[in-house]
Formats: C-alpha cells, structure tokens, sequence
C-alpha cells in the first residue's frame, strides 16, 4: 500500500492509520464498503457483477457457462470462479 500523494513523510517505512477499529464489528464490511470499496462497487457493475441479496460485500457475475464471485471483506478480497479469463482480467 502507498501513502496518498497529500501525505509527506520522511520515514522509509511509513504506514497508514485507519482512523477507526472496524475489525471485530459485525458492520464492518459495511462500513469499510461504503467508504473506500464505493468506487470498486462502481467499477464492479460497470464489469456487470451484480450484488447479492445475502451479503452486502458479495459480488458475483453469471454468463452462460461461467460463474465468478468476489468477497470484501474490510481491506480482504476473496476472488474464486470458472472463468480463468475474467479473473485476470479484474485482477488486472
């Protein structure tokens, strides 16, 4: 992870500091979601993944022959499917 442009820091090894706990609360894909993954969910439907009704940080996208589901999870992204292709293409 790099340091935002605004941030300065003359460590070598600087880090970042969440500016609140989110691990251990039940919201907490919720609200790392909605703050930061706001514009991965963007590009997300624009890839024609769709949401799932059961879990608010499940994304999944269905073709005729292929099925590929993406989890977030605070700052963790489980990624699993059939379809080598568009794997790699969101990786990339």
């Amino acid at each position: 992870m790099k340091l935002p442009p605004e941030v300065i820091s003359s460590l070598p090894q600087a880090v970042c500091k969440f500016r609140k706990s989110l691990y251990g609360l039940k919201q907490a894909s919720r609200q790392w979601y909605t703050g930061t993954y706001s514009k991965l969910a963007e590009v997300l439907y624009a890839r024609g993944y769709k949401h799932s009704s059961n879990d608010y940080s499940l994304f999944y996208k269905k073709s005729a022959h292929s099925v590929v589901f993406l989890a977030v999870y605070v700052n963790d992204i489980l990624l699993t499917g059939d379809d080598d292709i568009e794997m790699a293409a969101l990786k990339t």
